[in-house]
């Protein structure tokens, strides 16, 4: 279980988080100001260890998102050694990309949701390790099979997902190949 870095926008892991205190400590609760909007209605999963506590977030920021311009959002940049990934710190070196089509926060699933990074492979981006063919975090499916997402230009969108999400753990294969289709539509709203 990881818990987010100062400097992110959510500190704490929302598993274990007894209060909004890392949520107020984010770099975005000043812009925000409200608790409330880092939580699902739907979602009814309880803080660990404390029976009936509601969990206070069930949204995470892409770590795509979380690296065009907005590495002090999270606490993270990206690796500049690795090839391709030079200057990939703004939107502008993504040509094609329109900021409606790039997903930024995502509902993840109550058994996937820790820190507040939403980790997915990005299949045009190297290192190319194969890594990109697996579920690295999980969204959720708690409303009739789908999820709500937000994107870089501000708009939202529910997506219903084809297959059911059940979480088998973090790095592991899409359970078949509706599971598939679905990793791939997350992915096709990534930078390039």
């Amino acid at each position: 279980m990881q818990q987010s870095l100062k400097g992110s926008w959510v500190l704490g892991n929302a598993q274990r988080d007894t209060n909004t205190a890392n949520i107020e400590a984010g770099v975005m609760f000043r812009d925000v100001g409200q608790t409330s909007v880092y939580h699902c209605p739907a979602d009814k999963s309880t803080v660990t260890g404390q029976g009936g506590l509601l969990r206070f977030r069930t949204y995470a920021l892409t770590g795509w998102a979380c690296t065009i311009g907005w590495e002090s959002t999270y606490g993270m940049v990206w690796d500049q050694n690795l090839p391709g990934q030079q200057n990939r710190n703004r939107l502008s070196a993504f040509p094609g990309n329109s900021l409606s089509t790039l997903v930024a926060f995502i509902d993840e699933h109550e058994k996937a949701i820790d820190d507040g990074l939403f980790a997915i492979g990005n299949p045009s981006i190297p290192p190319g390790d194969g890594s990109e063919a697996n579920w690295a975090d999980l969204p959720t499916d708690r409303h009739n099979q789908g999820c709500n997402l937000s994107f870089l230009d501000g708009h939202a969108e529910h997506w219903r997902w084809t297959a059911p999400k059940v979480f088998r753990g973090y790095r592991v294969p899409p359970a078949n190949n509706l599971d598939k289709a679905d990793l791939h539509r997350l992915q096709a709203c990534l930078p390039k």
